[in-house]
């Protein structure tokens, strides 16, 4: 998965070059800090597990990082970002309403959100699986994606990683934040 978003970021912007505000929304340990690191002049990662956000702060790739909820620093950093990227955030929520509305706030005009998630085949909006995760379907994403004023340039549904051998389908996002 780190490997399909990078490939949508990089489809989505101009070359790195180190000129950008980004945000790790949910950055876990930090995995794709190597990645966003040449694109930003400030990479900031958010995750709420200080253990995860200790573990990024290892690599030393990021300027700033803060163990909190994602969508609360969002909230506090309005036309803060240029880039906004949601490696493994999406599968811990169920409605991604309020986190879209979030990330379009945080974003300046034009700006990215990239994000992954697990696709539910239903047209339905959201389904709860055994694993713990959320699934959401391309209904779903693309309606709470408009309602946020992000506009969808690119939903691509891939495989994002093995489950025991098992294939787990999903989408990749990635959206732009409109002229108000």
């Amino acid at each position: 998965m780190p490997e399909l978003l990078k490939e949508a970021v990089a489809a989505a912007l101009p070359p790195a070059a180190g000129a950008l505000s980004v945000l790790d929304a949910g950055c876990g340990d930090g995995l794709l800090g190597s990645w966003l690191k040449p694109y930003a002049a400030t990479l900031v990662g958010v995750d709420t597990s200080p253990a995860r956000v200790a573990g990024a702060g290892d690599r030393g790739l990021y300027d700033r990082l803060e163990a909190r909820a994602p969508a609360e620093h969002l909230a506090d950093t309005p036309a803060a970002y240029d880039l906004v990227v949601a490696g493994d955030l999406l599968p811990a929520l169920g409605d991604v309403g309020p986190l879209f509305a979030a990330v379009a706030g945080a974003l300046e005009t034009g700006g990215v959100f990239a994000a992954a998630t697990e696709a539910l085949a239903a047209t339905g909006g959201v389904e709860l699986r055994p694993s713990g995760r959320y699934a959401h379907s391309e209904a779903h994403l693309r309606s709470a994606a408009e309602a946020a004023g992000l506009a969808v340039s690119d939903l691509a549904r891939e495989t994002l990683r093995l489950d025991g051998g098992v294939p787990v389908d999903g989408f990749v996002l990635v959206a732009r934040k409109r002229p108000r």
